[in-house]
């Protein structure tokens, strides 16, 4: 159970801003976990195999248990981030409408 939780959070990370397949150095840079010579791993890698899931960088050098799992809660924390900041953006636009209405409301009155 724990496992197909892990992996269906890797599958919405990637359904959500990250493909390892196409990802730019910068955007694996940007994984916690990830560094220079990593990334210079998982290009290389992807150039004849497909990742598929963040399970599969354990077949490239450098990448173990630990180091995935990492990269999967820092996907996972990036979808928590981007879940927040739609919140906010959403309630910001809210506020918005809100004040636009009593401002409407205000002006037909007189």
């Amino acid at each position: 159970m724990k496992r197909v939780l892990i992996l269906f959070v890797i599958a919405f990370g990637l359904a959500f801003g990250l493909d390892f397949n196409t990802a730019s150095k910068e955007e694996l840079l940007a994984i916690k976990g990830i560094g220079e010579k990593k990334v210079e791993r998982i290009l290389e890698y992807r150039k004849t195999n497909e990742i598929n899931s963040a399970k599969d960088l354990t077949n490239i050098k450098g990448f173990g248990k630990k180091s995935v799992k990492k990269i999967e809660n820092s996907l996972k924390d990036g979808i928590k981030s981007k879940k927040t900041k739609a919140k906010k953006k959403i309630n910001k636009k809210k506020n918005q409408l809100k004040k636009a209405k009593s401002d409407l409301k205000e002006l037909k009155s007189f």
